[in-house]
């Protein structure tokens, strides 16, 4: 098991990883403390504990966000790839066609009986 010591808006904290993933948690925390960074800059953190909530809360639309994109891009993907209903109108003439030289045999045969 790996740790990692990460700094959130100036406070060390040791997190304890899966091997191999300390450089993935250095990353997300130093993505965390920027955002952090930014809420504390803004003035709309009266403490630290508030600053943390708020944070979070930015991170949380951040994702909500992100995955109404993704179901959104999915659903046309799905949409653009299922065959629509009915017949295309290639199709539609092909059919057609072959009506009119079924008629016609059909015709063709009547006259004869």
């Amino acid at each position: 098991m790996g740790e990692v010591a990460v700094k959130l808006n100036g406070r060390t904290y040791d997190i304890a990883c899966d091997d191999g993933q300390e450089n993935r948690v250095r990353e997300l925390a130093a993505y965390v403390d920027n955002k952090a960074r930014d809420v504390a800059r803004s003035g709309a953190a009266q403490t630290e504990t508030h600053l943390m909530v708020l944070t979070s809360i930015i991170l949380s639309d951040e994702i909500v966000e992100l995955q109404r994109g993704i179901a959104d891009v999915q659903s046309r993907m799905q949409q653009k790839s299922s065959p629509k209903p009915g017949l295309s109108k290639e199709d539609e003439k092909a059919v057609a066609d072959m009506i009119t030289q079924l008629a016609k045999k059909i015709d063709a045969l009547a006259k004869k009986v």
